[in-house]
């Protein structure tokens, strides 16, 4: 028994040195297993929203409903651009602090998961009662109803946007006074502010944290705040020029329509800050200071048309003239609102086949992926329905 007991005690000893040589010391081993958690919690997933002239990127980040600003980065030669996925480490456990990792010195892939706003938002107008609706489709193209938008009824819808917090923002027409107000909206449909526009100031589009707006056949462009919805700043495109339409890439250019371009008219694009850019000559005949301009990958739409049965495209590249780009079952005469994820762009319409409010979504390479029904109760006009959705 005794020399049974004596082998067993032997055995166990090797056993534990074998531990050793494998595992090493339990308290570097201890310590090794609390690093490995710390890092899994401090570390997530983000996408880089904008660059900064110091080396510097503001990016978001999984689990935040804002963006974080100026967040350094760890690679000694950062070759990051808009839209491109990193891992992001917060120094010390600190969620002021986050530093974004160079590739060597990730261990692992975090476990978070990041999704982006680009949630769609359409609000229509309701034959039965005159209120306009708030809903969200969904990215598997499901429809979430939100609420009723109070402050647009008796009044007429020019259009809606949204920011990558999924505030939803209304621009209404009182048409008695030809005033223009513009509503926030959390993504409960709960109004957040409100501000009275410049008469005709009827241009919208969401950028990098602000609200760009325009009054129709002007050259000035005001920045606004999102918050409040105020002017913090005044752009001057080309002094004494009409400017229709409003866009952004995701480079941060500006692309237009100068009814007032040298001869002619012409599609530009401009740096803000530095100017023209580059142009492509051409009238595309009517326009609409109610219609909305959408990018997606390499070409912007309009949802209003000189083409008949036809929306309108264009290369951002400007090398060719705009061409009509023909939508299943809605032509241009009841297309209400376009808008652009960064995969897919979404043209709200009347479906001519059984007079359904509906929206269709396309690639980047405008092949049709869904028809998505709406609703059998909507007023058919585009002062009564509009499309939005966060196109970065």
């Amino acid at each position: 028994m005794k020399r049974s007991f004596l082998i067993l005690l032997i055995l166990l000893c090797m056993i534990g040195v074998f531990e050793m040589s494998i595992l090493g010391n339990p308290n570097n081993l201890q310590k090794r297993m609390v690093d490995q958690i710390n890092y899994r919690i401090n570390v997530v997933n983000g996408i880089v929203a904008s660059k900064n002239p110091n080396d510097t990127f503001n990016c978001y980040i999984a689990g935040e409903t804002v963006i974080y600003p100026n967040i350094p980065t760890f690679s000694r030669h950062p070759k990051l651009e808009i839209g491109d996925k990193v891992v992001i480490e917060f120094i010390n456990g600190c969620r002021e602090t986050p530093a974004i990792l160079a590739p060597e010195d990730i261990r692992e892939q975090p476990e978070t998961t990041f999704e982006a706003a680009n949630n769609i938002y359409v609000v229509y107008k309701k034959t039965s009662d005159n209120k306009f609706y708030l809903i969200k489709i969904n990215s598997d193209d499901s429809i979430t109803a939100i609420s009723e938008l109070s402050e647009i009824y008796g009044h007429n819808l020019v259009r809606i946007l949204t920011d990558n917090n999924n505030n939803v923002y209304a621009l209404k027409e009182k048409e008695s006074t030809l005033t223009y107000t513009w509503h926030k909206y959390n993504s409960s449909g709960i109004l957040q502010a409100s501000r009275v526009m410049a008469a005709n100031e009827l241009f919208g589009f969401i950028y990098n944290g602000n609200l760009y707006t325009m009054v129709y056949n002007d050259y000035r462009i005001r920045k606004r705040s999102l918050s409040t919805l105020a002017s913090i700043e005044t752009i001057n495109l080309t002094a004494s020029h009409r400017f229709y339409y409003l866009c952004f890439d995701s480079d941060g250019y500006l692309y237009t329509y100068d009814r007032d371009y040298s001869t002619s008219d012409a599609i530009v694009k401009w740096e803000i800050g530095v100017g023209l850019i580059e142009y492509h000559e051409q009238n595309i005949g009517s326009l609409s200071a109610w219609a909305d301009w959408s990018l997606l990958g390499s070409f912007i739409a309009c949802d209003y048309s000189p083409f008949v049965g036809a929306v309108y495209s264009f290369s951002t590249a400007l090398n060719a003239n705009a061409t009509g780009w023909v939508i299943d079952n809605i032509p241009n005469s009841q297309a209400y609102g376009i808008a652009s994820t960064p995969t897919y762009m979404y043209i709200l319409g009347q479906n001519t086949a059984d007079n359904k409010l509906i929206v269709k979504k396309y690639n980047a390479s405008k092949d049709l992926q869904a028809t998505i029904d709406i609703s059998e109760d909507y007023i058919g006009n585009k002062n009564a329905n509009a499309i939005t959705a966060y196109p970065f």
